[in-house]
């Protein structure tokens, strides 16, 4: 395979944090399957470790990942530092954390906010959620998710309006053009991604179909100085 042909125009930054938001059997876990097996194509700098951390059930398609992925780890509940360091030693290449299934845990946990919020860049580690509520309740959800740079967001028919706070803060004067290009992007691939990377130009904040061999769809207001308020 030509790698260079086949990586995604936009990549992600790395180190990084990542929320995948969406209700049971939407698709979530999929999607990180995919993710961890492109990696070497998906983020700018390739991982060397991949740390799976899961809540209390052991899943069928855990298995298939130990398949596909080479070298994928996996750790019941949330890591500590120490479990981080062991999973690579003294080695600071860069690492890959999934923290699965644990938001509720994570929500009122100070070491994830000291993870997200600084180890990360220090120890070279992206982070990614994997939970059901944009907006779960703890002391320190608020800010974790004021610390994400990138949302990959699933249908929720029984909690829309999650999604309608999401884009009116996300994209005040502009929750129309946030939620049309949401419900087209369901219909097109059932995630959208909403990169708040400052590295990243703000035409591309919204996007899917990101993976290679793919080609992604950018969704843009029609009119770029046309607000919800004109």
């Amino acid at each position: 395979m030509d790698f260079e042909d086949e990586t995604p125009v936009l990549q992600f930054e790395t180190p990084t944090s990542i929320m995948v938001c969406g209700p049971t059997n939407s698709g979530k876990t999929m999607f990180i399957k995919r993710l961890l097996e492109n990696a070497q194509l998906m983020f700018k700098n390739v991982p060397s470790y991949i740390l799976y951390c899961y809540g209390s059930v052991w899943q069928p398609i855990f298995t298939e990942m130990q398949r596909s992925i080479d070298g994928i780890m996996f750790h019941e509940g949330i890591p500590s530092k120490e479990d981080l360091m062991e999973a690579r030693g003294d080695d600071r290449r860069h690492m890959i954390c999934v923290l699965d299934d644990l938001l509720h845990d994570l929500a009122n946990d100070r070491w994830a906010q000291e993870l997200i919020c600084v180890s990360s860049h220090h120890l070279n580690i992206t982070v990614c959620l994997v939970g059901h509520n944009i907006y779960e309740k703890g002391k320190v959800m608020r800010t974790l998710s004021l610390n994400m740079h990138y949302y990959i967001l699933f249908e929720n028919r029984r909690d829309s309006e999650q999604i309608l706070r999401f884009g009116r803060q996300v994209f005040p004067h502009k929750g129309k053009y946030f939620l049309d290009s949401f419900f087209k992007e369901m219909s097109i691939s059932r995630y959208m991604m909403v990169d708040l990377n400052p590295k990243t130009e703000k035409l591309y904040s919204l996007r899917t179909r990101i993976f290679p061999g793919e080609d992604t769809i950018v969704f843009r207001p029609k009119n770029e100085e046309k607000t919800d308020n004109d």
